[in-house]
């Protein structure tokens, strides 16, 4: 998710990965007025930097997908490639020493 700061006029003037006391208004990667500014203001190397936050961000909801469908056998671990199933439950692992066995795989801010 990215945070947008607009001109008086209601245009797109800057966007961020994290909302500030000013820029607050939270936008889509793929909103169209986003995709605009991106196209006549980012430099490459910003567009790989949001890409990259975005993938992160997509191979959780994949992981917590994938959790769901386990939970309701609908499909079993062990039918995923042993390397799959090796990265899922390695950052499970992780993922319960930083937070606990008993918080919930979404995060708070996270938008299913």
């Amino acid at each position: 998710m990215l945070y947008a700061k607009r001109d008086e006029k209601g245009n797109i003037t800057s966007l961020q990965t994290k909302a500030t006391d000013e820029v607050k208004e939270r936008v889509s990667t793929d909103d169209p007025e986003v995709l605009e500014f991106l196209n006549e203001h980012s430099k490459s190397t910003d567009l790989k930097q949001i890409l990259t936050e975005s993938d992160i961000k997509l191979a959780r909801v994949v992981e917590d997908l994938i959790d769901l469908l386990v939970d309701k056998n609908i499909i079993m671990l062990t039918e995923l490639p042993e390397a799959a199933q090796l990265k899922l439950v390695s950052r499970r692992r992780v993922r319960n020493a930083i937070h606990g066995e008993d918080q919930l795989m979404v995060g708070e801010d996270d938008i299913l």
